[in-house]
């Protein structure tokens, strides 16, 4: 797969500037149910035709190491940006909230892609 979501500081799109990109789609986890989020889809939306595809962890690096910005639309439409959440267990991992799930978190509620013709998204 290739990944070119950190391509946006290397190409020089936006001088000076980290992009902000959005996320469009959600690929579930398989093995633990669907209930976690294992790769994303996204565009940036100063250009339109440029699109990615990105794992979780490379969602991660990028916000974290490579200061770059990640949103989502929610169902008002309003821009909601999206955190990296470090558990007490486990890998650390994307939500559109870090408040310890007072809110709905918006990364669920986008459209999956990857789901095979039977299976539950």
């Amino acid at each position: 797969m290739v990944v070119v979501v950190c391509g946006f500081l290397s190409t020089g799109l936006v001088p000076n500037l980290v992009p902000m990109i959005y996320i469009t789609e959600v690929k579930m986890s398989h093995g633990d149910d669907g209930k976690h989020i294992e790769a994303v889809r996204w565009e940036h939306r100063g250009s339109p035709d440029e699109t990615g595809e990105s794992t979780v962890e490379e969602m991660v690096d990028w916000i974290e190491n490579k200061d770059g910005f990640v949103h989502v639309r929610n169902r008002a439409g309003d821009d909601v940006r999206v955190h990296v959440v470090h558990p007490a267990v486990g890998d650390p991992f994307i939500r559109t909230n870090h408040d310890e799930l007072e809110r709905p978190d918006d990364l669920g509620n986008l459209p999956r892609y990857g789901v095979k013709p039977g299976e539950v998204a």
